[in-house]
């Protein structure tokens, strides 16, 4: 489940802190771990594509912004306002924004 170089107490401070588990690292031995890791491989997964989505929703936004910018001289915060871009995605689009007039 964990990696071989990761010592017993961090293995438990990821279980405590991530997926809210307490248990003594010696009792996994006890415990059938194969529908544990399929779950957490599963969650692992979906909070990627979800990660995913969301850049790449950002990542659009970002595109849309610099043609409001340009073809209709909007500034930044006017182009956000108007994408409705959610306020927690605004700093991620802006980085997006300039990233992509430096590359164009």
């Amino acid at each position: 489940m964990f990696s071989k170089g990761l010592e017993n107490e961090r293995c438990q401070e990821i279980l405590d802190a991530k997926y809210k588990i307490d248990i003594d690292l010696s009792s996994l031995e006890r415990v059938k771990m194969t529908d544990w890791v399929a779950e957490i491989k599963a969650d692992g997964i979906k909070e990627g594509k979800e990660e995913g989505i969301k850049e790449g929703r950002n990542r659009k936004s970002a595109e849309d912004i610099i043609i409001l910018m340009e073809r209709y001289g909007e500034n930044l915060d006017n182009a956000l306002d108007i994408m409705k871009v959610p306020e927690q995605d605004r700093e991620d689009v802006k980085l997006l924004v300039e990233e992509l007039q430096k590359t164009s």
